[in-house]
């Protein structure tokens, strides 16, 4: 049983090893289509062209985020994920990722909102590339099953007992809901 076992954590490893390798060889190109997008997007374009080249970008989106998540599961599966930690200004990643998803959410007529409260402070230490990604996510979600109305994207501190600062994100919308 103990040689089976070991076997099949192997195998099991190597599928991870294998994923993880998939999806950064799949990356590189996508993200060269993704840069070779955003320099024809800046050219002069009709308007039926200039809706395709969206399209595509927005898709193509899809398809990095959705790569950057297999990459993570296969980094987990292998035990090789570590969430890094470093100061930001958890102000400035809230006005980010809202701007990065305005024009988005304008294409479909929504209003989209970032709330800030008054809690929260300039400087906090963590993982901003985790929160950035989660924070992402949630706005996509609810701009693309939101057809008409706004999101709303909030943030509040919570001071912790050891002096520590928990952050609350809330995506809302006006969309039907799950």
């Amino acid at each position: 049983l103990g040689s089976a076992k070991a076997q099949a954590d192997k195998v099991y490893q190597s599928g991870a090893g294998i994923l993880a390798t998939i999806t950064q060889e799949i990356r590189t190109p996508l993200y060269g289509m993704l840069g070779t997008l955003e320099v024809l997007g800046m050219t002069p374009l009709n308007e039926e062209q200039r809706q395709q080249v969206e399209r595509i970008q927005s898709a193509s989106a899809k398809l990095r985020q959705f790569l950057g998540g297999l990459l993570d599961i296969a980094r987990m599966e292998a035990g090789q994920f570590a969430l890094e930690t470093s100061a930001f200004d958890p102000r400035k990643l809230m006005e980010s990722a809202v701007a990065q998803h305005a024009a988005l959410a304008e294409r479909k007529g929504l209003l989209i909102y970032g709330c800030l409260d008054t809690s929260v402070p300039d400087c906090v230490s963590g993982d901003a590339g985790r929160i950035r990604q989660i924070l992402g996510n949630l706005l996509n979600n609810a701009i693309e099953f939101t057809e008409s109305g706004h999101v709303v994207a909030r943030m509040r501190a919570q001071g912790l007992p050891d002096g520590k600062v928990r952050l609350d994100l809330q995506v809302s919308d006006s969309g039907m809901g799950i």
